[in-house]
């Protein structure tokens, strides 16, 4: 409950010092697909980074140092959501994150 709360706080503060951070409704979509793959043994480990020009949300694997996937949210522009393989290759650009994250379960899928 203590971790919760404090994340919740975190949340707020970023708003109020004008970075860039995903809201509740972003990070449930994410952690809704985050939880699928851990739950296959695929993935292990995430990390949030808030900054002032973007926020990312970038997954690793069991054995892995290079995160296997990263969700950048940027600031503001059309293309406001990108994904990023263990390369640095863009994947995919979106308006929304509901693409990115259908992009990543099509992956979920093929691995089971």
């Amino acid at each position: 409950m203590y971790k919760r709360k404090k994340t919740l706080n975190y949340l707020h503060n970023c708003k109020a010092t004008k970075q860039v951070c995903f809201d509740k409704k972003e990070l449930n979509e994410i952690m809704s697909i985050y939880s699928k793959y851990v739950i296959a043994g695929e993935w292990c480990d995430y990390a949030i980074h808030f900054g002032k020009v973007e926020a990312v949300f970038a997954v690793f694997g069991k054995r892995s140092f290079l995160p296997a996937y990263k969700i950048i949210k940027r600031g503001n522009g059309v293309r406001k959501y990108q994904l990023i393989d263990p390369g640095g290759r863009i994947v995919l650009m979106g308006e929304e994150l509901k693409q990115i994250v259908n992009c990543i379960g099509r992956d979920y899928i093929r691995a089971i």
